[in-house]
């Protein structure tokens, strides 16, 4: 008997898991089946919490890797727009030579943290104030 296989897209990846360390997103996922053919790379996007998917933002070529760290000032900034203080949640697809995966489940959610940094308060105002004159 021959058995005839063919390979297939991969299967959907679980759902990951996304933390936020500093001014860094931190996404990992556990691959899926291949499907007969090698996984060449992640595609992940992040669902804003209104509900609203962003641009694609990081395909994640595979060197074993099943994690992703993305800086938030690259999804604060155009086109993505992420808003500070906004909850997000992570969907990965799998890429073979054969297509693509379903999007996973989504993950866990995470806040984006507002990474913009306030001056310090001024310091020796009475000795500025002495230097004014009237006018």
């Amino acid at each position: 008997m021959i058995t005839n296989t063919h390979a297939v897209a991969p299967d959907a990846p679980a759902a990951p898991t996304t933390t936020v360390s500093g001014s860094n997103v931190f996404v990992a996922w556990t691959a899926p089946a291949a499907n007969g053919a090698a996984i060449s790379s992640y595609v992940l996007k992040f669902k804003q919490n209104d509900g609203t998917f962003s641009a694609s933002v990081s395909t994640v070529s595979t060197t074993g890797s099943t994690s992703a760290t993305i800086p938030t000032s690259a999804l604060t900034a155009a086109p993505y727009s992420l808003p500070v203080g906004g909850v997000i949640k992570a969907t990965i697809v799998a890429v073979n030579s054969v297509g693509s995966s379903a999007a996973s489940v989504e993950g866990g959610a995470a806040v984006m943290p507002n990474t913009n940094t306030v001056p310090d308060a001024p310091t020796n105002l009475a000795e500025n104030v002495a230097f004014r004159t009237k006018t």
